[in-house]
């Protein structure tokens, strides 16, 4: 619509000018306006030929955008491709980083088992050794208390003894 627009404009314009030039030269009405008949077709094929060369020159400014846009696309897809490599490495090594931990957590917990099961077999032990221990000393006790009437009583003896040998000795005087 803003071509036509332009074209009507342009194309009066062209014949007002060319009338009015036109009469003041020859002073003959019909002639100046048949001079300026002309101007129209001039004018019309003058704002043809600068449409024609606006939209070529739009075509290029257009090709060459499109042509920025489709690079642009390009340079998005490798960098898009290169993200989603990244993600996918990422997630690699994500996933093996887990199966790796839950490998050393699962080792951990073995190990842990297996401590807290000799721990509880050293505390048997160790309560059974207590066991032991208490019962050896009272045995000793029971050993120092029975030397103890025993080297009374062995004392007493050698007393009797003594005597014994006295009398005797007496006895045989």
């Amino acid at each position: 619509m803003g071509e036509n627009k332009n074209w009507l404009i342009i194309t009066s314009v062209a014949f007002g000018v060319g009338f009015s030039l036109s009469l003041a030269v020859t002073r003959q009405v019909r002639t100046s306006a048949l001079i300026s008949l002309i101007t129209i077709p001039a004018s019309a094929a003058g704002v043809f030929v600068a449409n024609r060369q606006r939209q070529q020159e739009m075509f290029m400014f257009l090709k060459a955008d499109i042509k920025t846009l489709e690079q642009q696309k390009e340079a998005l897809k490798r960098s898009l491709q290169t993200l989603q490599d990244y993600q996918d490495a990422t997630q690699a090594t994500h996933a093996q980083a887990q199966q790796e931990l839950e490998a050393k957590l699962q080792q951990l917990q073995t190990q842990l088992d297996a401590d807290q099961q000799k721990h509880h077999s050293l505390q048997s032990d160790l309560a059974a050794l207590e066991q032991q221990r208490q019962t050896l000393e009272q045995a000793v006790a029971r050993l120092l208390q029975q030397a103890h009437r025993t080297k009374k009583r062995l004392i007493e003896l050698r007393s009797q003894a003594s005597h014994l040998q006295a009398q005797l000795a007496e006895v045989s005087q």
